[in-house]
């Protein structure tokens, strides 16, 4: 609608609660309907008109309208089969890998492991040191964090192509370390996200776990409650993961290994706590030196999960609704999972 009145310089969309208010706006001559499921108009009105029209009592709200455009969608070839099952519905997937193309770009992720080989050729340029509280030195001499980090953000390997891994050291070179340890990297992460003003924009990978720790548990539910999306890995015992901390903390996003034929992992741990599964048995990777790798664990499925909270986030939806945006998008796929544990598998929602 254009109104002869030079002051009306706002285009507005107007959603309503029911058919009562549609009936009251068509008086308005020229107002364009909006059709099918939303009872709505669009036009061109002035300020004044704007704040009338969104304090009736049938108005739900008023907005403004604006232009969108369609996302790019990148095409990896020849991919590991774990991206190439995230981004497929059914199986066999195709090997390629389907995603888009901001691929996370530019949010942190905070990698508490074994640290992290930032010389990796998939990684270059995109590691941050953090805290090491092991009294070993910054690198990876393990290799298990470095494949993880792989997985999360490799240029190959990766879920989020162009996200910032921060390595978080709190696993020493045998891969081990102490409570006390873990709990003085997650509150260093918590100061980094506050610092940064980042709160409900940052992602923690944690790619290990023990028996039920109160005090770890604590600790990790600190960081949720300051912005920092948490994806776990439930345990490699085959057991209740509800035993294994931190993955039982209230608010994590925890994560249970699939097999190539979408069954739980023989190895992986389950139970109602488990939010996703994602594929965890004969993953491609490479450790610290650019060596490439097959490995098997939940360690590389919860990478995948925090590679996609990225993707995620970086699309504006807050850390708080991330693990529920998974899983809504996550596909129904997991044959016979045991009991009360849930049969998504994640999916990035490409569309085939």
């Amino acid at each position: 609608m254009k109104v002869n009145d030079k002051a009306c310089l706002a285009t507005v969309a107007l959603f309503f609660l029911g058919a009562r208010a549609a009936k009251i706006i068509t008086a308005a001559n020229g107002i364009e309907a909006i059709p099918d499921s939303y009872l709505g108009y669009s036009g061109t009105f002035d300020k004044q008109t704007i704040q009338t029209i969104a304090k009736h009592p049938t108005v739900k709200y008023v907005e403004q309208d604006a232009m969108v455009k369609a996302l790019g969608l990148v095409v990896q070839k020849n991919s590991g089969w774990h991206l190439s099952r995230i981004s497929h519905k059914k199986l066999p997937p195709i090997p390629e890998y389907v995603y888009e193309e901001r691929a996370g770009q530019n949010v942190r992720i905070y990698l508490l492991d074994t640290g992290v080989d930032g010389t990796n050729s998939g990684l270059r340029g995109r590691v941050i040191q953090g805290i090491n509280t092991t009294p070993d030195g910054d690198g990876d001499g393990n290799g298990h964090g470095t494949s993880v980090a792989e997985i999360i953000a490799g240029t190959v390997h990766g879920v989020a192509k162009k996200a910032l891994v921060v390595s978080v050291k709190i696993l020493d070179n045998n891969g081990s370390g102490s409570i006390s340890g873990i709990i003085k990297g997650l509150d260093w992460s918590i100061s980094d996200v506050t610092r940064r003003s980042i709160g409900g924009k940052a992602v923690m990978n944690m790619s290990f776990g023990g028996s039920y720790s109160a005090t770890m548990n604590q600790a990790t539910e600190n960081v949720i409650k300051a912005g920092i999306f948490v994806a776990a890995s439930v345990g490699a015992g085959n057991r209740d993961a509800n035993q294994e901390s931190p993955v039982s903390a209230n608010g994590v996003c925890a994560v249970a290994a699939s097999s190539l034929v979408d069954a739980p992992a023989s190895f992986s741990s389950y139970g109602s706590i488990v939010d996703v599964y994602a594929p965890g048995v004969n993953i491609t990777t490479r450790l610290n030196g650019d060596r490439p790798v097959t490995v098997s664990g939940s360690s590389y499925s919860v990478a995948q999960v925090s590679g996609m909270a990225a993707f995620i986030i970086d699309m504006g939806v807050v850390s708080g609704k991330t693990c529920d945006t998974i899983k809504d998008l996550a596909l129904p796929s997991i044959q016979n999972p045991k009991p009360g544990t849930t049969r998504l598998l994640l999916y990035n929602g490409s569309g085939l």
